[in-house]
């Protein structure tokens, strides 16, 4: 399947008309939680998003055992908003700081974003008396870029992928799932944005069903 969207977005009253460059004001207006100070714009033009996407599914439509799913996309962005370094004097030293809290003005930028996601699931076995054992999985990556600057974009996740192995079998249904995140190093430099090492993570869920009622448990 072939698909095309264009969406559109219109800054805030905030990212046009909050104009103080004082440090203590600036830093009131922070829509990203990101720690910096921000400085409204008031031409700013609207987001424009044109984006492109391919996606297949593969089953088996006989016994229904398995499924994947891959979709693909790309996204330019006209006007994209972003942020550029205030340089204004009352801004003080942050316009060339590359560590810590600066003050930023929101400012029309163009960008691209590409990415797959991928989901499948398989039925491992299957019991009449006993229940069943299924297999569930997602991979996700998405890169973002300042086509206007070369930095990356803020707050983007980095490629992350999820398995778990299900069990299900009358009032009981269980759950291990394995997440893991992998290391973050194209980040936002305007914004002195950390990069981040990877983890993973295992969680375990249970439940059992009554009729009307039921009982969870997570790890």
């Amino acid at each position: 399947v072939i698909g095309y969207s264009r969406k559109s977005r219109s800054p805030n009253l905030y990212q046009r008309y909050t104009w103080a460059s004082n440090p203590m004001a600036a830093l009131m207006n922070n829509l990203l939680g990101d720690g910096n100070g921000y400085i409204g714009n008031i031409n700013l033009s609207p987001e424009i998003a044109q984006t492109v996407s391919l996606s297949a599914t593969l089953r088996d439509a006989i016994r229904q055992r398995w499924e994947l799913t891959a979709t693909s996309y790309f996204t330019h962005v006209q006007d994209y908003i972003d942020a550029r370094r205030c340089e204004s004097p009352q801004c003080g030293s942050t316009a060339n700081q590359k560590t810590g809290f600066v003050l930023l003005q929101y400012a029309n930028q163009t960008a691209h974003i590409h990415g797959l996601d991928c989901s499948g699931r398989i039925l491992l076995a299957r019991w009449a008396r006993f229940g069943s054992f299924s297999g569930v999985g997602t991979l996700n990556y998405v890169y973002g870029q300042n086509v206007s600057t070369g930095d990356g974009l803020y707050d983007i996740m980095p490629p992350n992928a999820k398995l778990s192995i299900q069990y299900s079998g009358g009032a009981i249904d269980t759950e291990a799932e394995f997440l893991a995140v992998a290391d973050k190093r194209h980040v936002s430099r305007v914004r002195n944005e950390i990069a981040t090492s990877g983890y993973w993570l295992l969680n375990l869920r249970g439940s059992y069903r009554w009729k009307s009622a039921r009982l969870r448990i997570s790890v």
